[in-house]
């Protein structure tokens, strides 16, 4: 017997958002720039900017828009998310380069944005001096920033990483990020507050208390701003109303 093709595999698996994609089941998905952004203060977006997990976010744009930023680099497991990017601004790639597991784009419209296709958590995708020509070879598990090669990023954006995540995959999530962000850089956070009982996640409810478990004594997170989510239909009904949008800046703290 073989599987149906339409099925969809475990949710929060790779293969499950990769299904999402190709299935137009991405609810999630929002046309325009998310507007939490315009809580970020200004004199904090510049330099090189990092989106995980981007999908095809509008984020991407409105960030290489800001005269400030230099260069903005989206990633995501997706080639058809990617694809959808490209579809809805009428951009096209200009070269790139390939490697094992991982494909580095740019955007011939928008040379400010660099999108990778591929796994996060992958080696070999984080762009260097050189920008799409070389590769630095980054793993998750290097922990010293002493052996990153590549220049740091002023900022992250995480709108829907964290909460899309799997638990497990937090922590090296997090070092990851660690190990990217400039001494100045920050990281802010989009995460969502719902009672745990009733659901599951995707999207996962994280709370303070997960974030520091996660990240351990290498973060300092300052809760910005909040808002109740309602009638907001990226959410499943059970927690639609019963959720709280909340903005986090984290900074790495110093050892």
């Amino acid at each position: 017997m073989t599987a149906d093709s339409n099925s969809m595999p475990t949710r929060g698996t790779t293969e499950f958002w990769l299904k999402s994609w190709e299935n137009g089941r991405t609810g999630w998905h929002e046309a325009d720039y998310n507007p939490w952004l315009l809580k970020i203060p200004k004199n904090k977006i510049q330099g090189r900017v990092l989106v995980p997990l981007c999908g095809a976010t509008q984020d991407l744009l409105w960030f290489a828009q800001q005269e400030t930023v230099t260069e903005v680099v989206g990633v995501d497991l997706s080639e058809v998310a990617f694809e959808k990017f490209l579809e809805a601004n009428g951009f096209s790639t200009a070269g790139g380069a390939s490697a094992e597991k991982v494909k580095i784009c740019k955007i011939k419209e928008q040379p400010k944005i660099t999108f990778v296709v591929g796994d996060f958590f992958a080696d070999g995708w984080n762009v260097n001096d050189d920008g799409a020509k070389k590769f630095s070879g980054i793993s998750a598990t290097i922990h010293a920033r002493s052996q990153i090669k590549a220049k740091k990023f002023d900022l992250i954006w995480d709108r829907a990483c964290i909460v899309a995540l799997m638990p497990e995959d937090r922590e090296r999530y997090s070092n990851l990020l660690l190990n990217m962000v400039g001494d100045a850089g920050e990281y802010y956070l989009l995460t969502l507050e719902y009672d745990k009982q009733l659901m599951d996640g995707p999207p996962w409810s994280i709370m303070i208390e997960d974030l520091e478990r996660c990240g351990g004594d290498a973060w300092k997170y300052e809760r910005i701003a909040e808002a109740k989510v309602e009638g907001k239909g990226s959410l499943p009904p059970r927690i639609d109303g019963k959720t709280i949008e909340v903005l986090y800046c984290a900074n790495a703290k110093k050892s």
